[in-house]
């Protein structure tokens, strides 16, 4: 694992020490604060990757001190550290934004498999946005490639390369923030398309509204259609249909 900046937060100077022990041998440059309002000042010098924070502090508690770091810099991953851990708290702290939630007592393995899951994904977040970026730069002009250091993204590249000149069905699969719609778009400009992008997000149309807007309707068909609708496949037809966010 490659250098990281790593700030901890404990109110409890023993856990802060340990913490910071386990981190340093990791190869971190870790920044450790009994206050919360430090660590605030902290991240306002400079980028930090990962906080780490104890959920019951004086001053402010770990959730307080979440929404305002994600305020400061919402790319910061955010793991909760508690000896009172349930099911609610987790499910509140993802919510809100916190990666990882851990409780106590803590063990190495523990905190450093938390700690890399978070690089990673920040990682593959900032990834996605230079990706986005450096698509939103190209829009209006012929775009035939994507850019990716690493041998996983060129792999995809070479894929997505080969299946946007074929008519096969494609299924995008990855986390959120990975860049699924990225790549989708990259697709349909790849091909030789004459038609339109057509995005549908699955899960925002109710299910019982679903049918009408995949497929449309004729005038009369139910009460208040008063007139054709086209649905979202004949709008895509020559061009590309994205349905994203499938679950099964």
């Amino acid at each position: 694992m490659s250098r990281y900046r790593i700030i901890v937060v404990d109110d409890e100077l023993p856990n802060l020490e340990s913490l910071e022990r386990i981190l340093k041998s990791d190869g971190a440059e870790v920044h450790t604060f009994q206050d919360p309002q430090g660590a605030l000042a902290q991240i306002r010098k400079g980028p930090v990757d990962v906080l780490m924070t104890d959920l019951r502090m004086g001053s402010m508690n770990g959730l307080e001190l979440l929404a305002a770091v994600k305020i400061l810099d919402p790319g910061v991953e955010v793991i909760l550290i508690t000896a009172y851990g349930t099911v609610e708290l987790a499910v509140e702290a993802m919510k809100k934004g916190a990666y990882d939630f851990i409780t106590k007592p803590l063990q190495r393995i523990q905190v450093l498999k938390s700690v890399h899951q978070a690089l990673e994904r920040r990682r593959l977040v900032n990834e996605n946005l230079g990706l986005k970026e450096e698509l939103k730069a190209r829009v209006g002009a012929d775009v035939r490639d994507l850019v990716g250091k690493t041998q996983i993204m060129r792999d995809v590249i070479e894929i997505a390369q080969q299946a946007a000149r074929s008519r096969a069905n494609v299924l995008i699969e990855g986390e959120s923030g990975t860049g699924k719609g990225v790549l989708a778009e990259y697709l349909h400009r790849l091909s030789d398309s004459q038609g339109v992008l057509v995005k549908i997000n699955c899960t925002a149309i109710p299910e019982n509204l679903l049918e009408a807007e995949l497929f449309g309707y004729e005038a009369g068909a139910f009460t208040g259609a008063q007139k054709r609708k086209k649905g979202r496949v004949e709008l895509a037809h020559g061009g590309t249909l994205f349905l994203d966010e499938i679950g099964i």
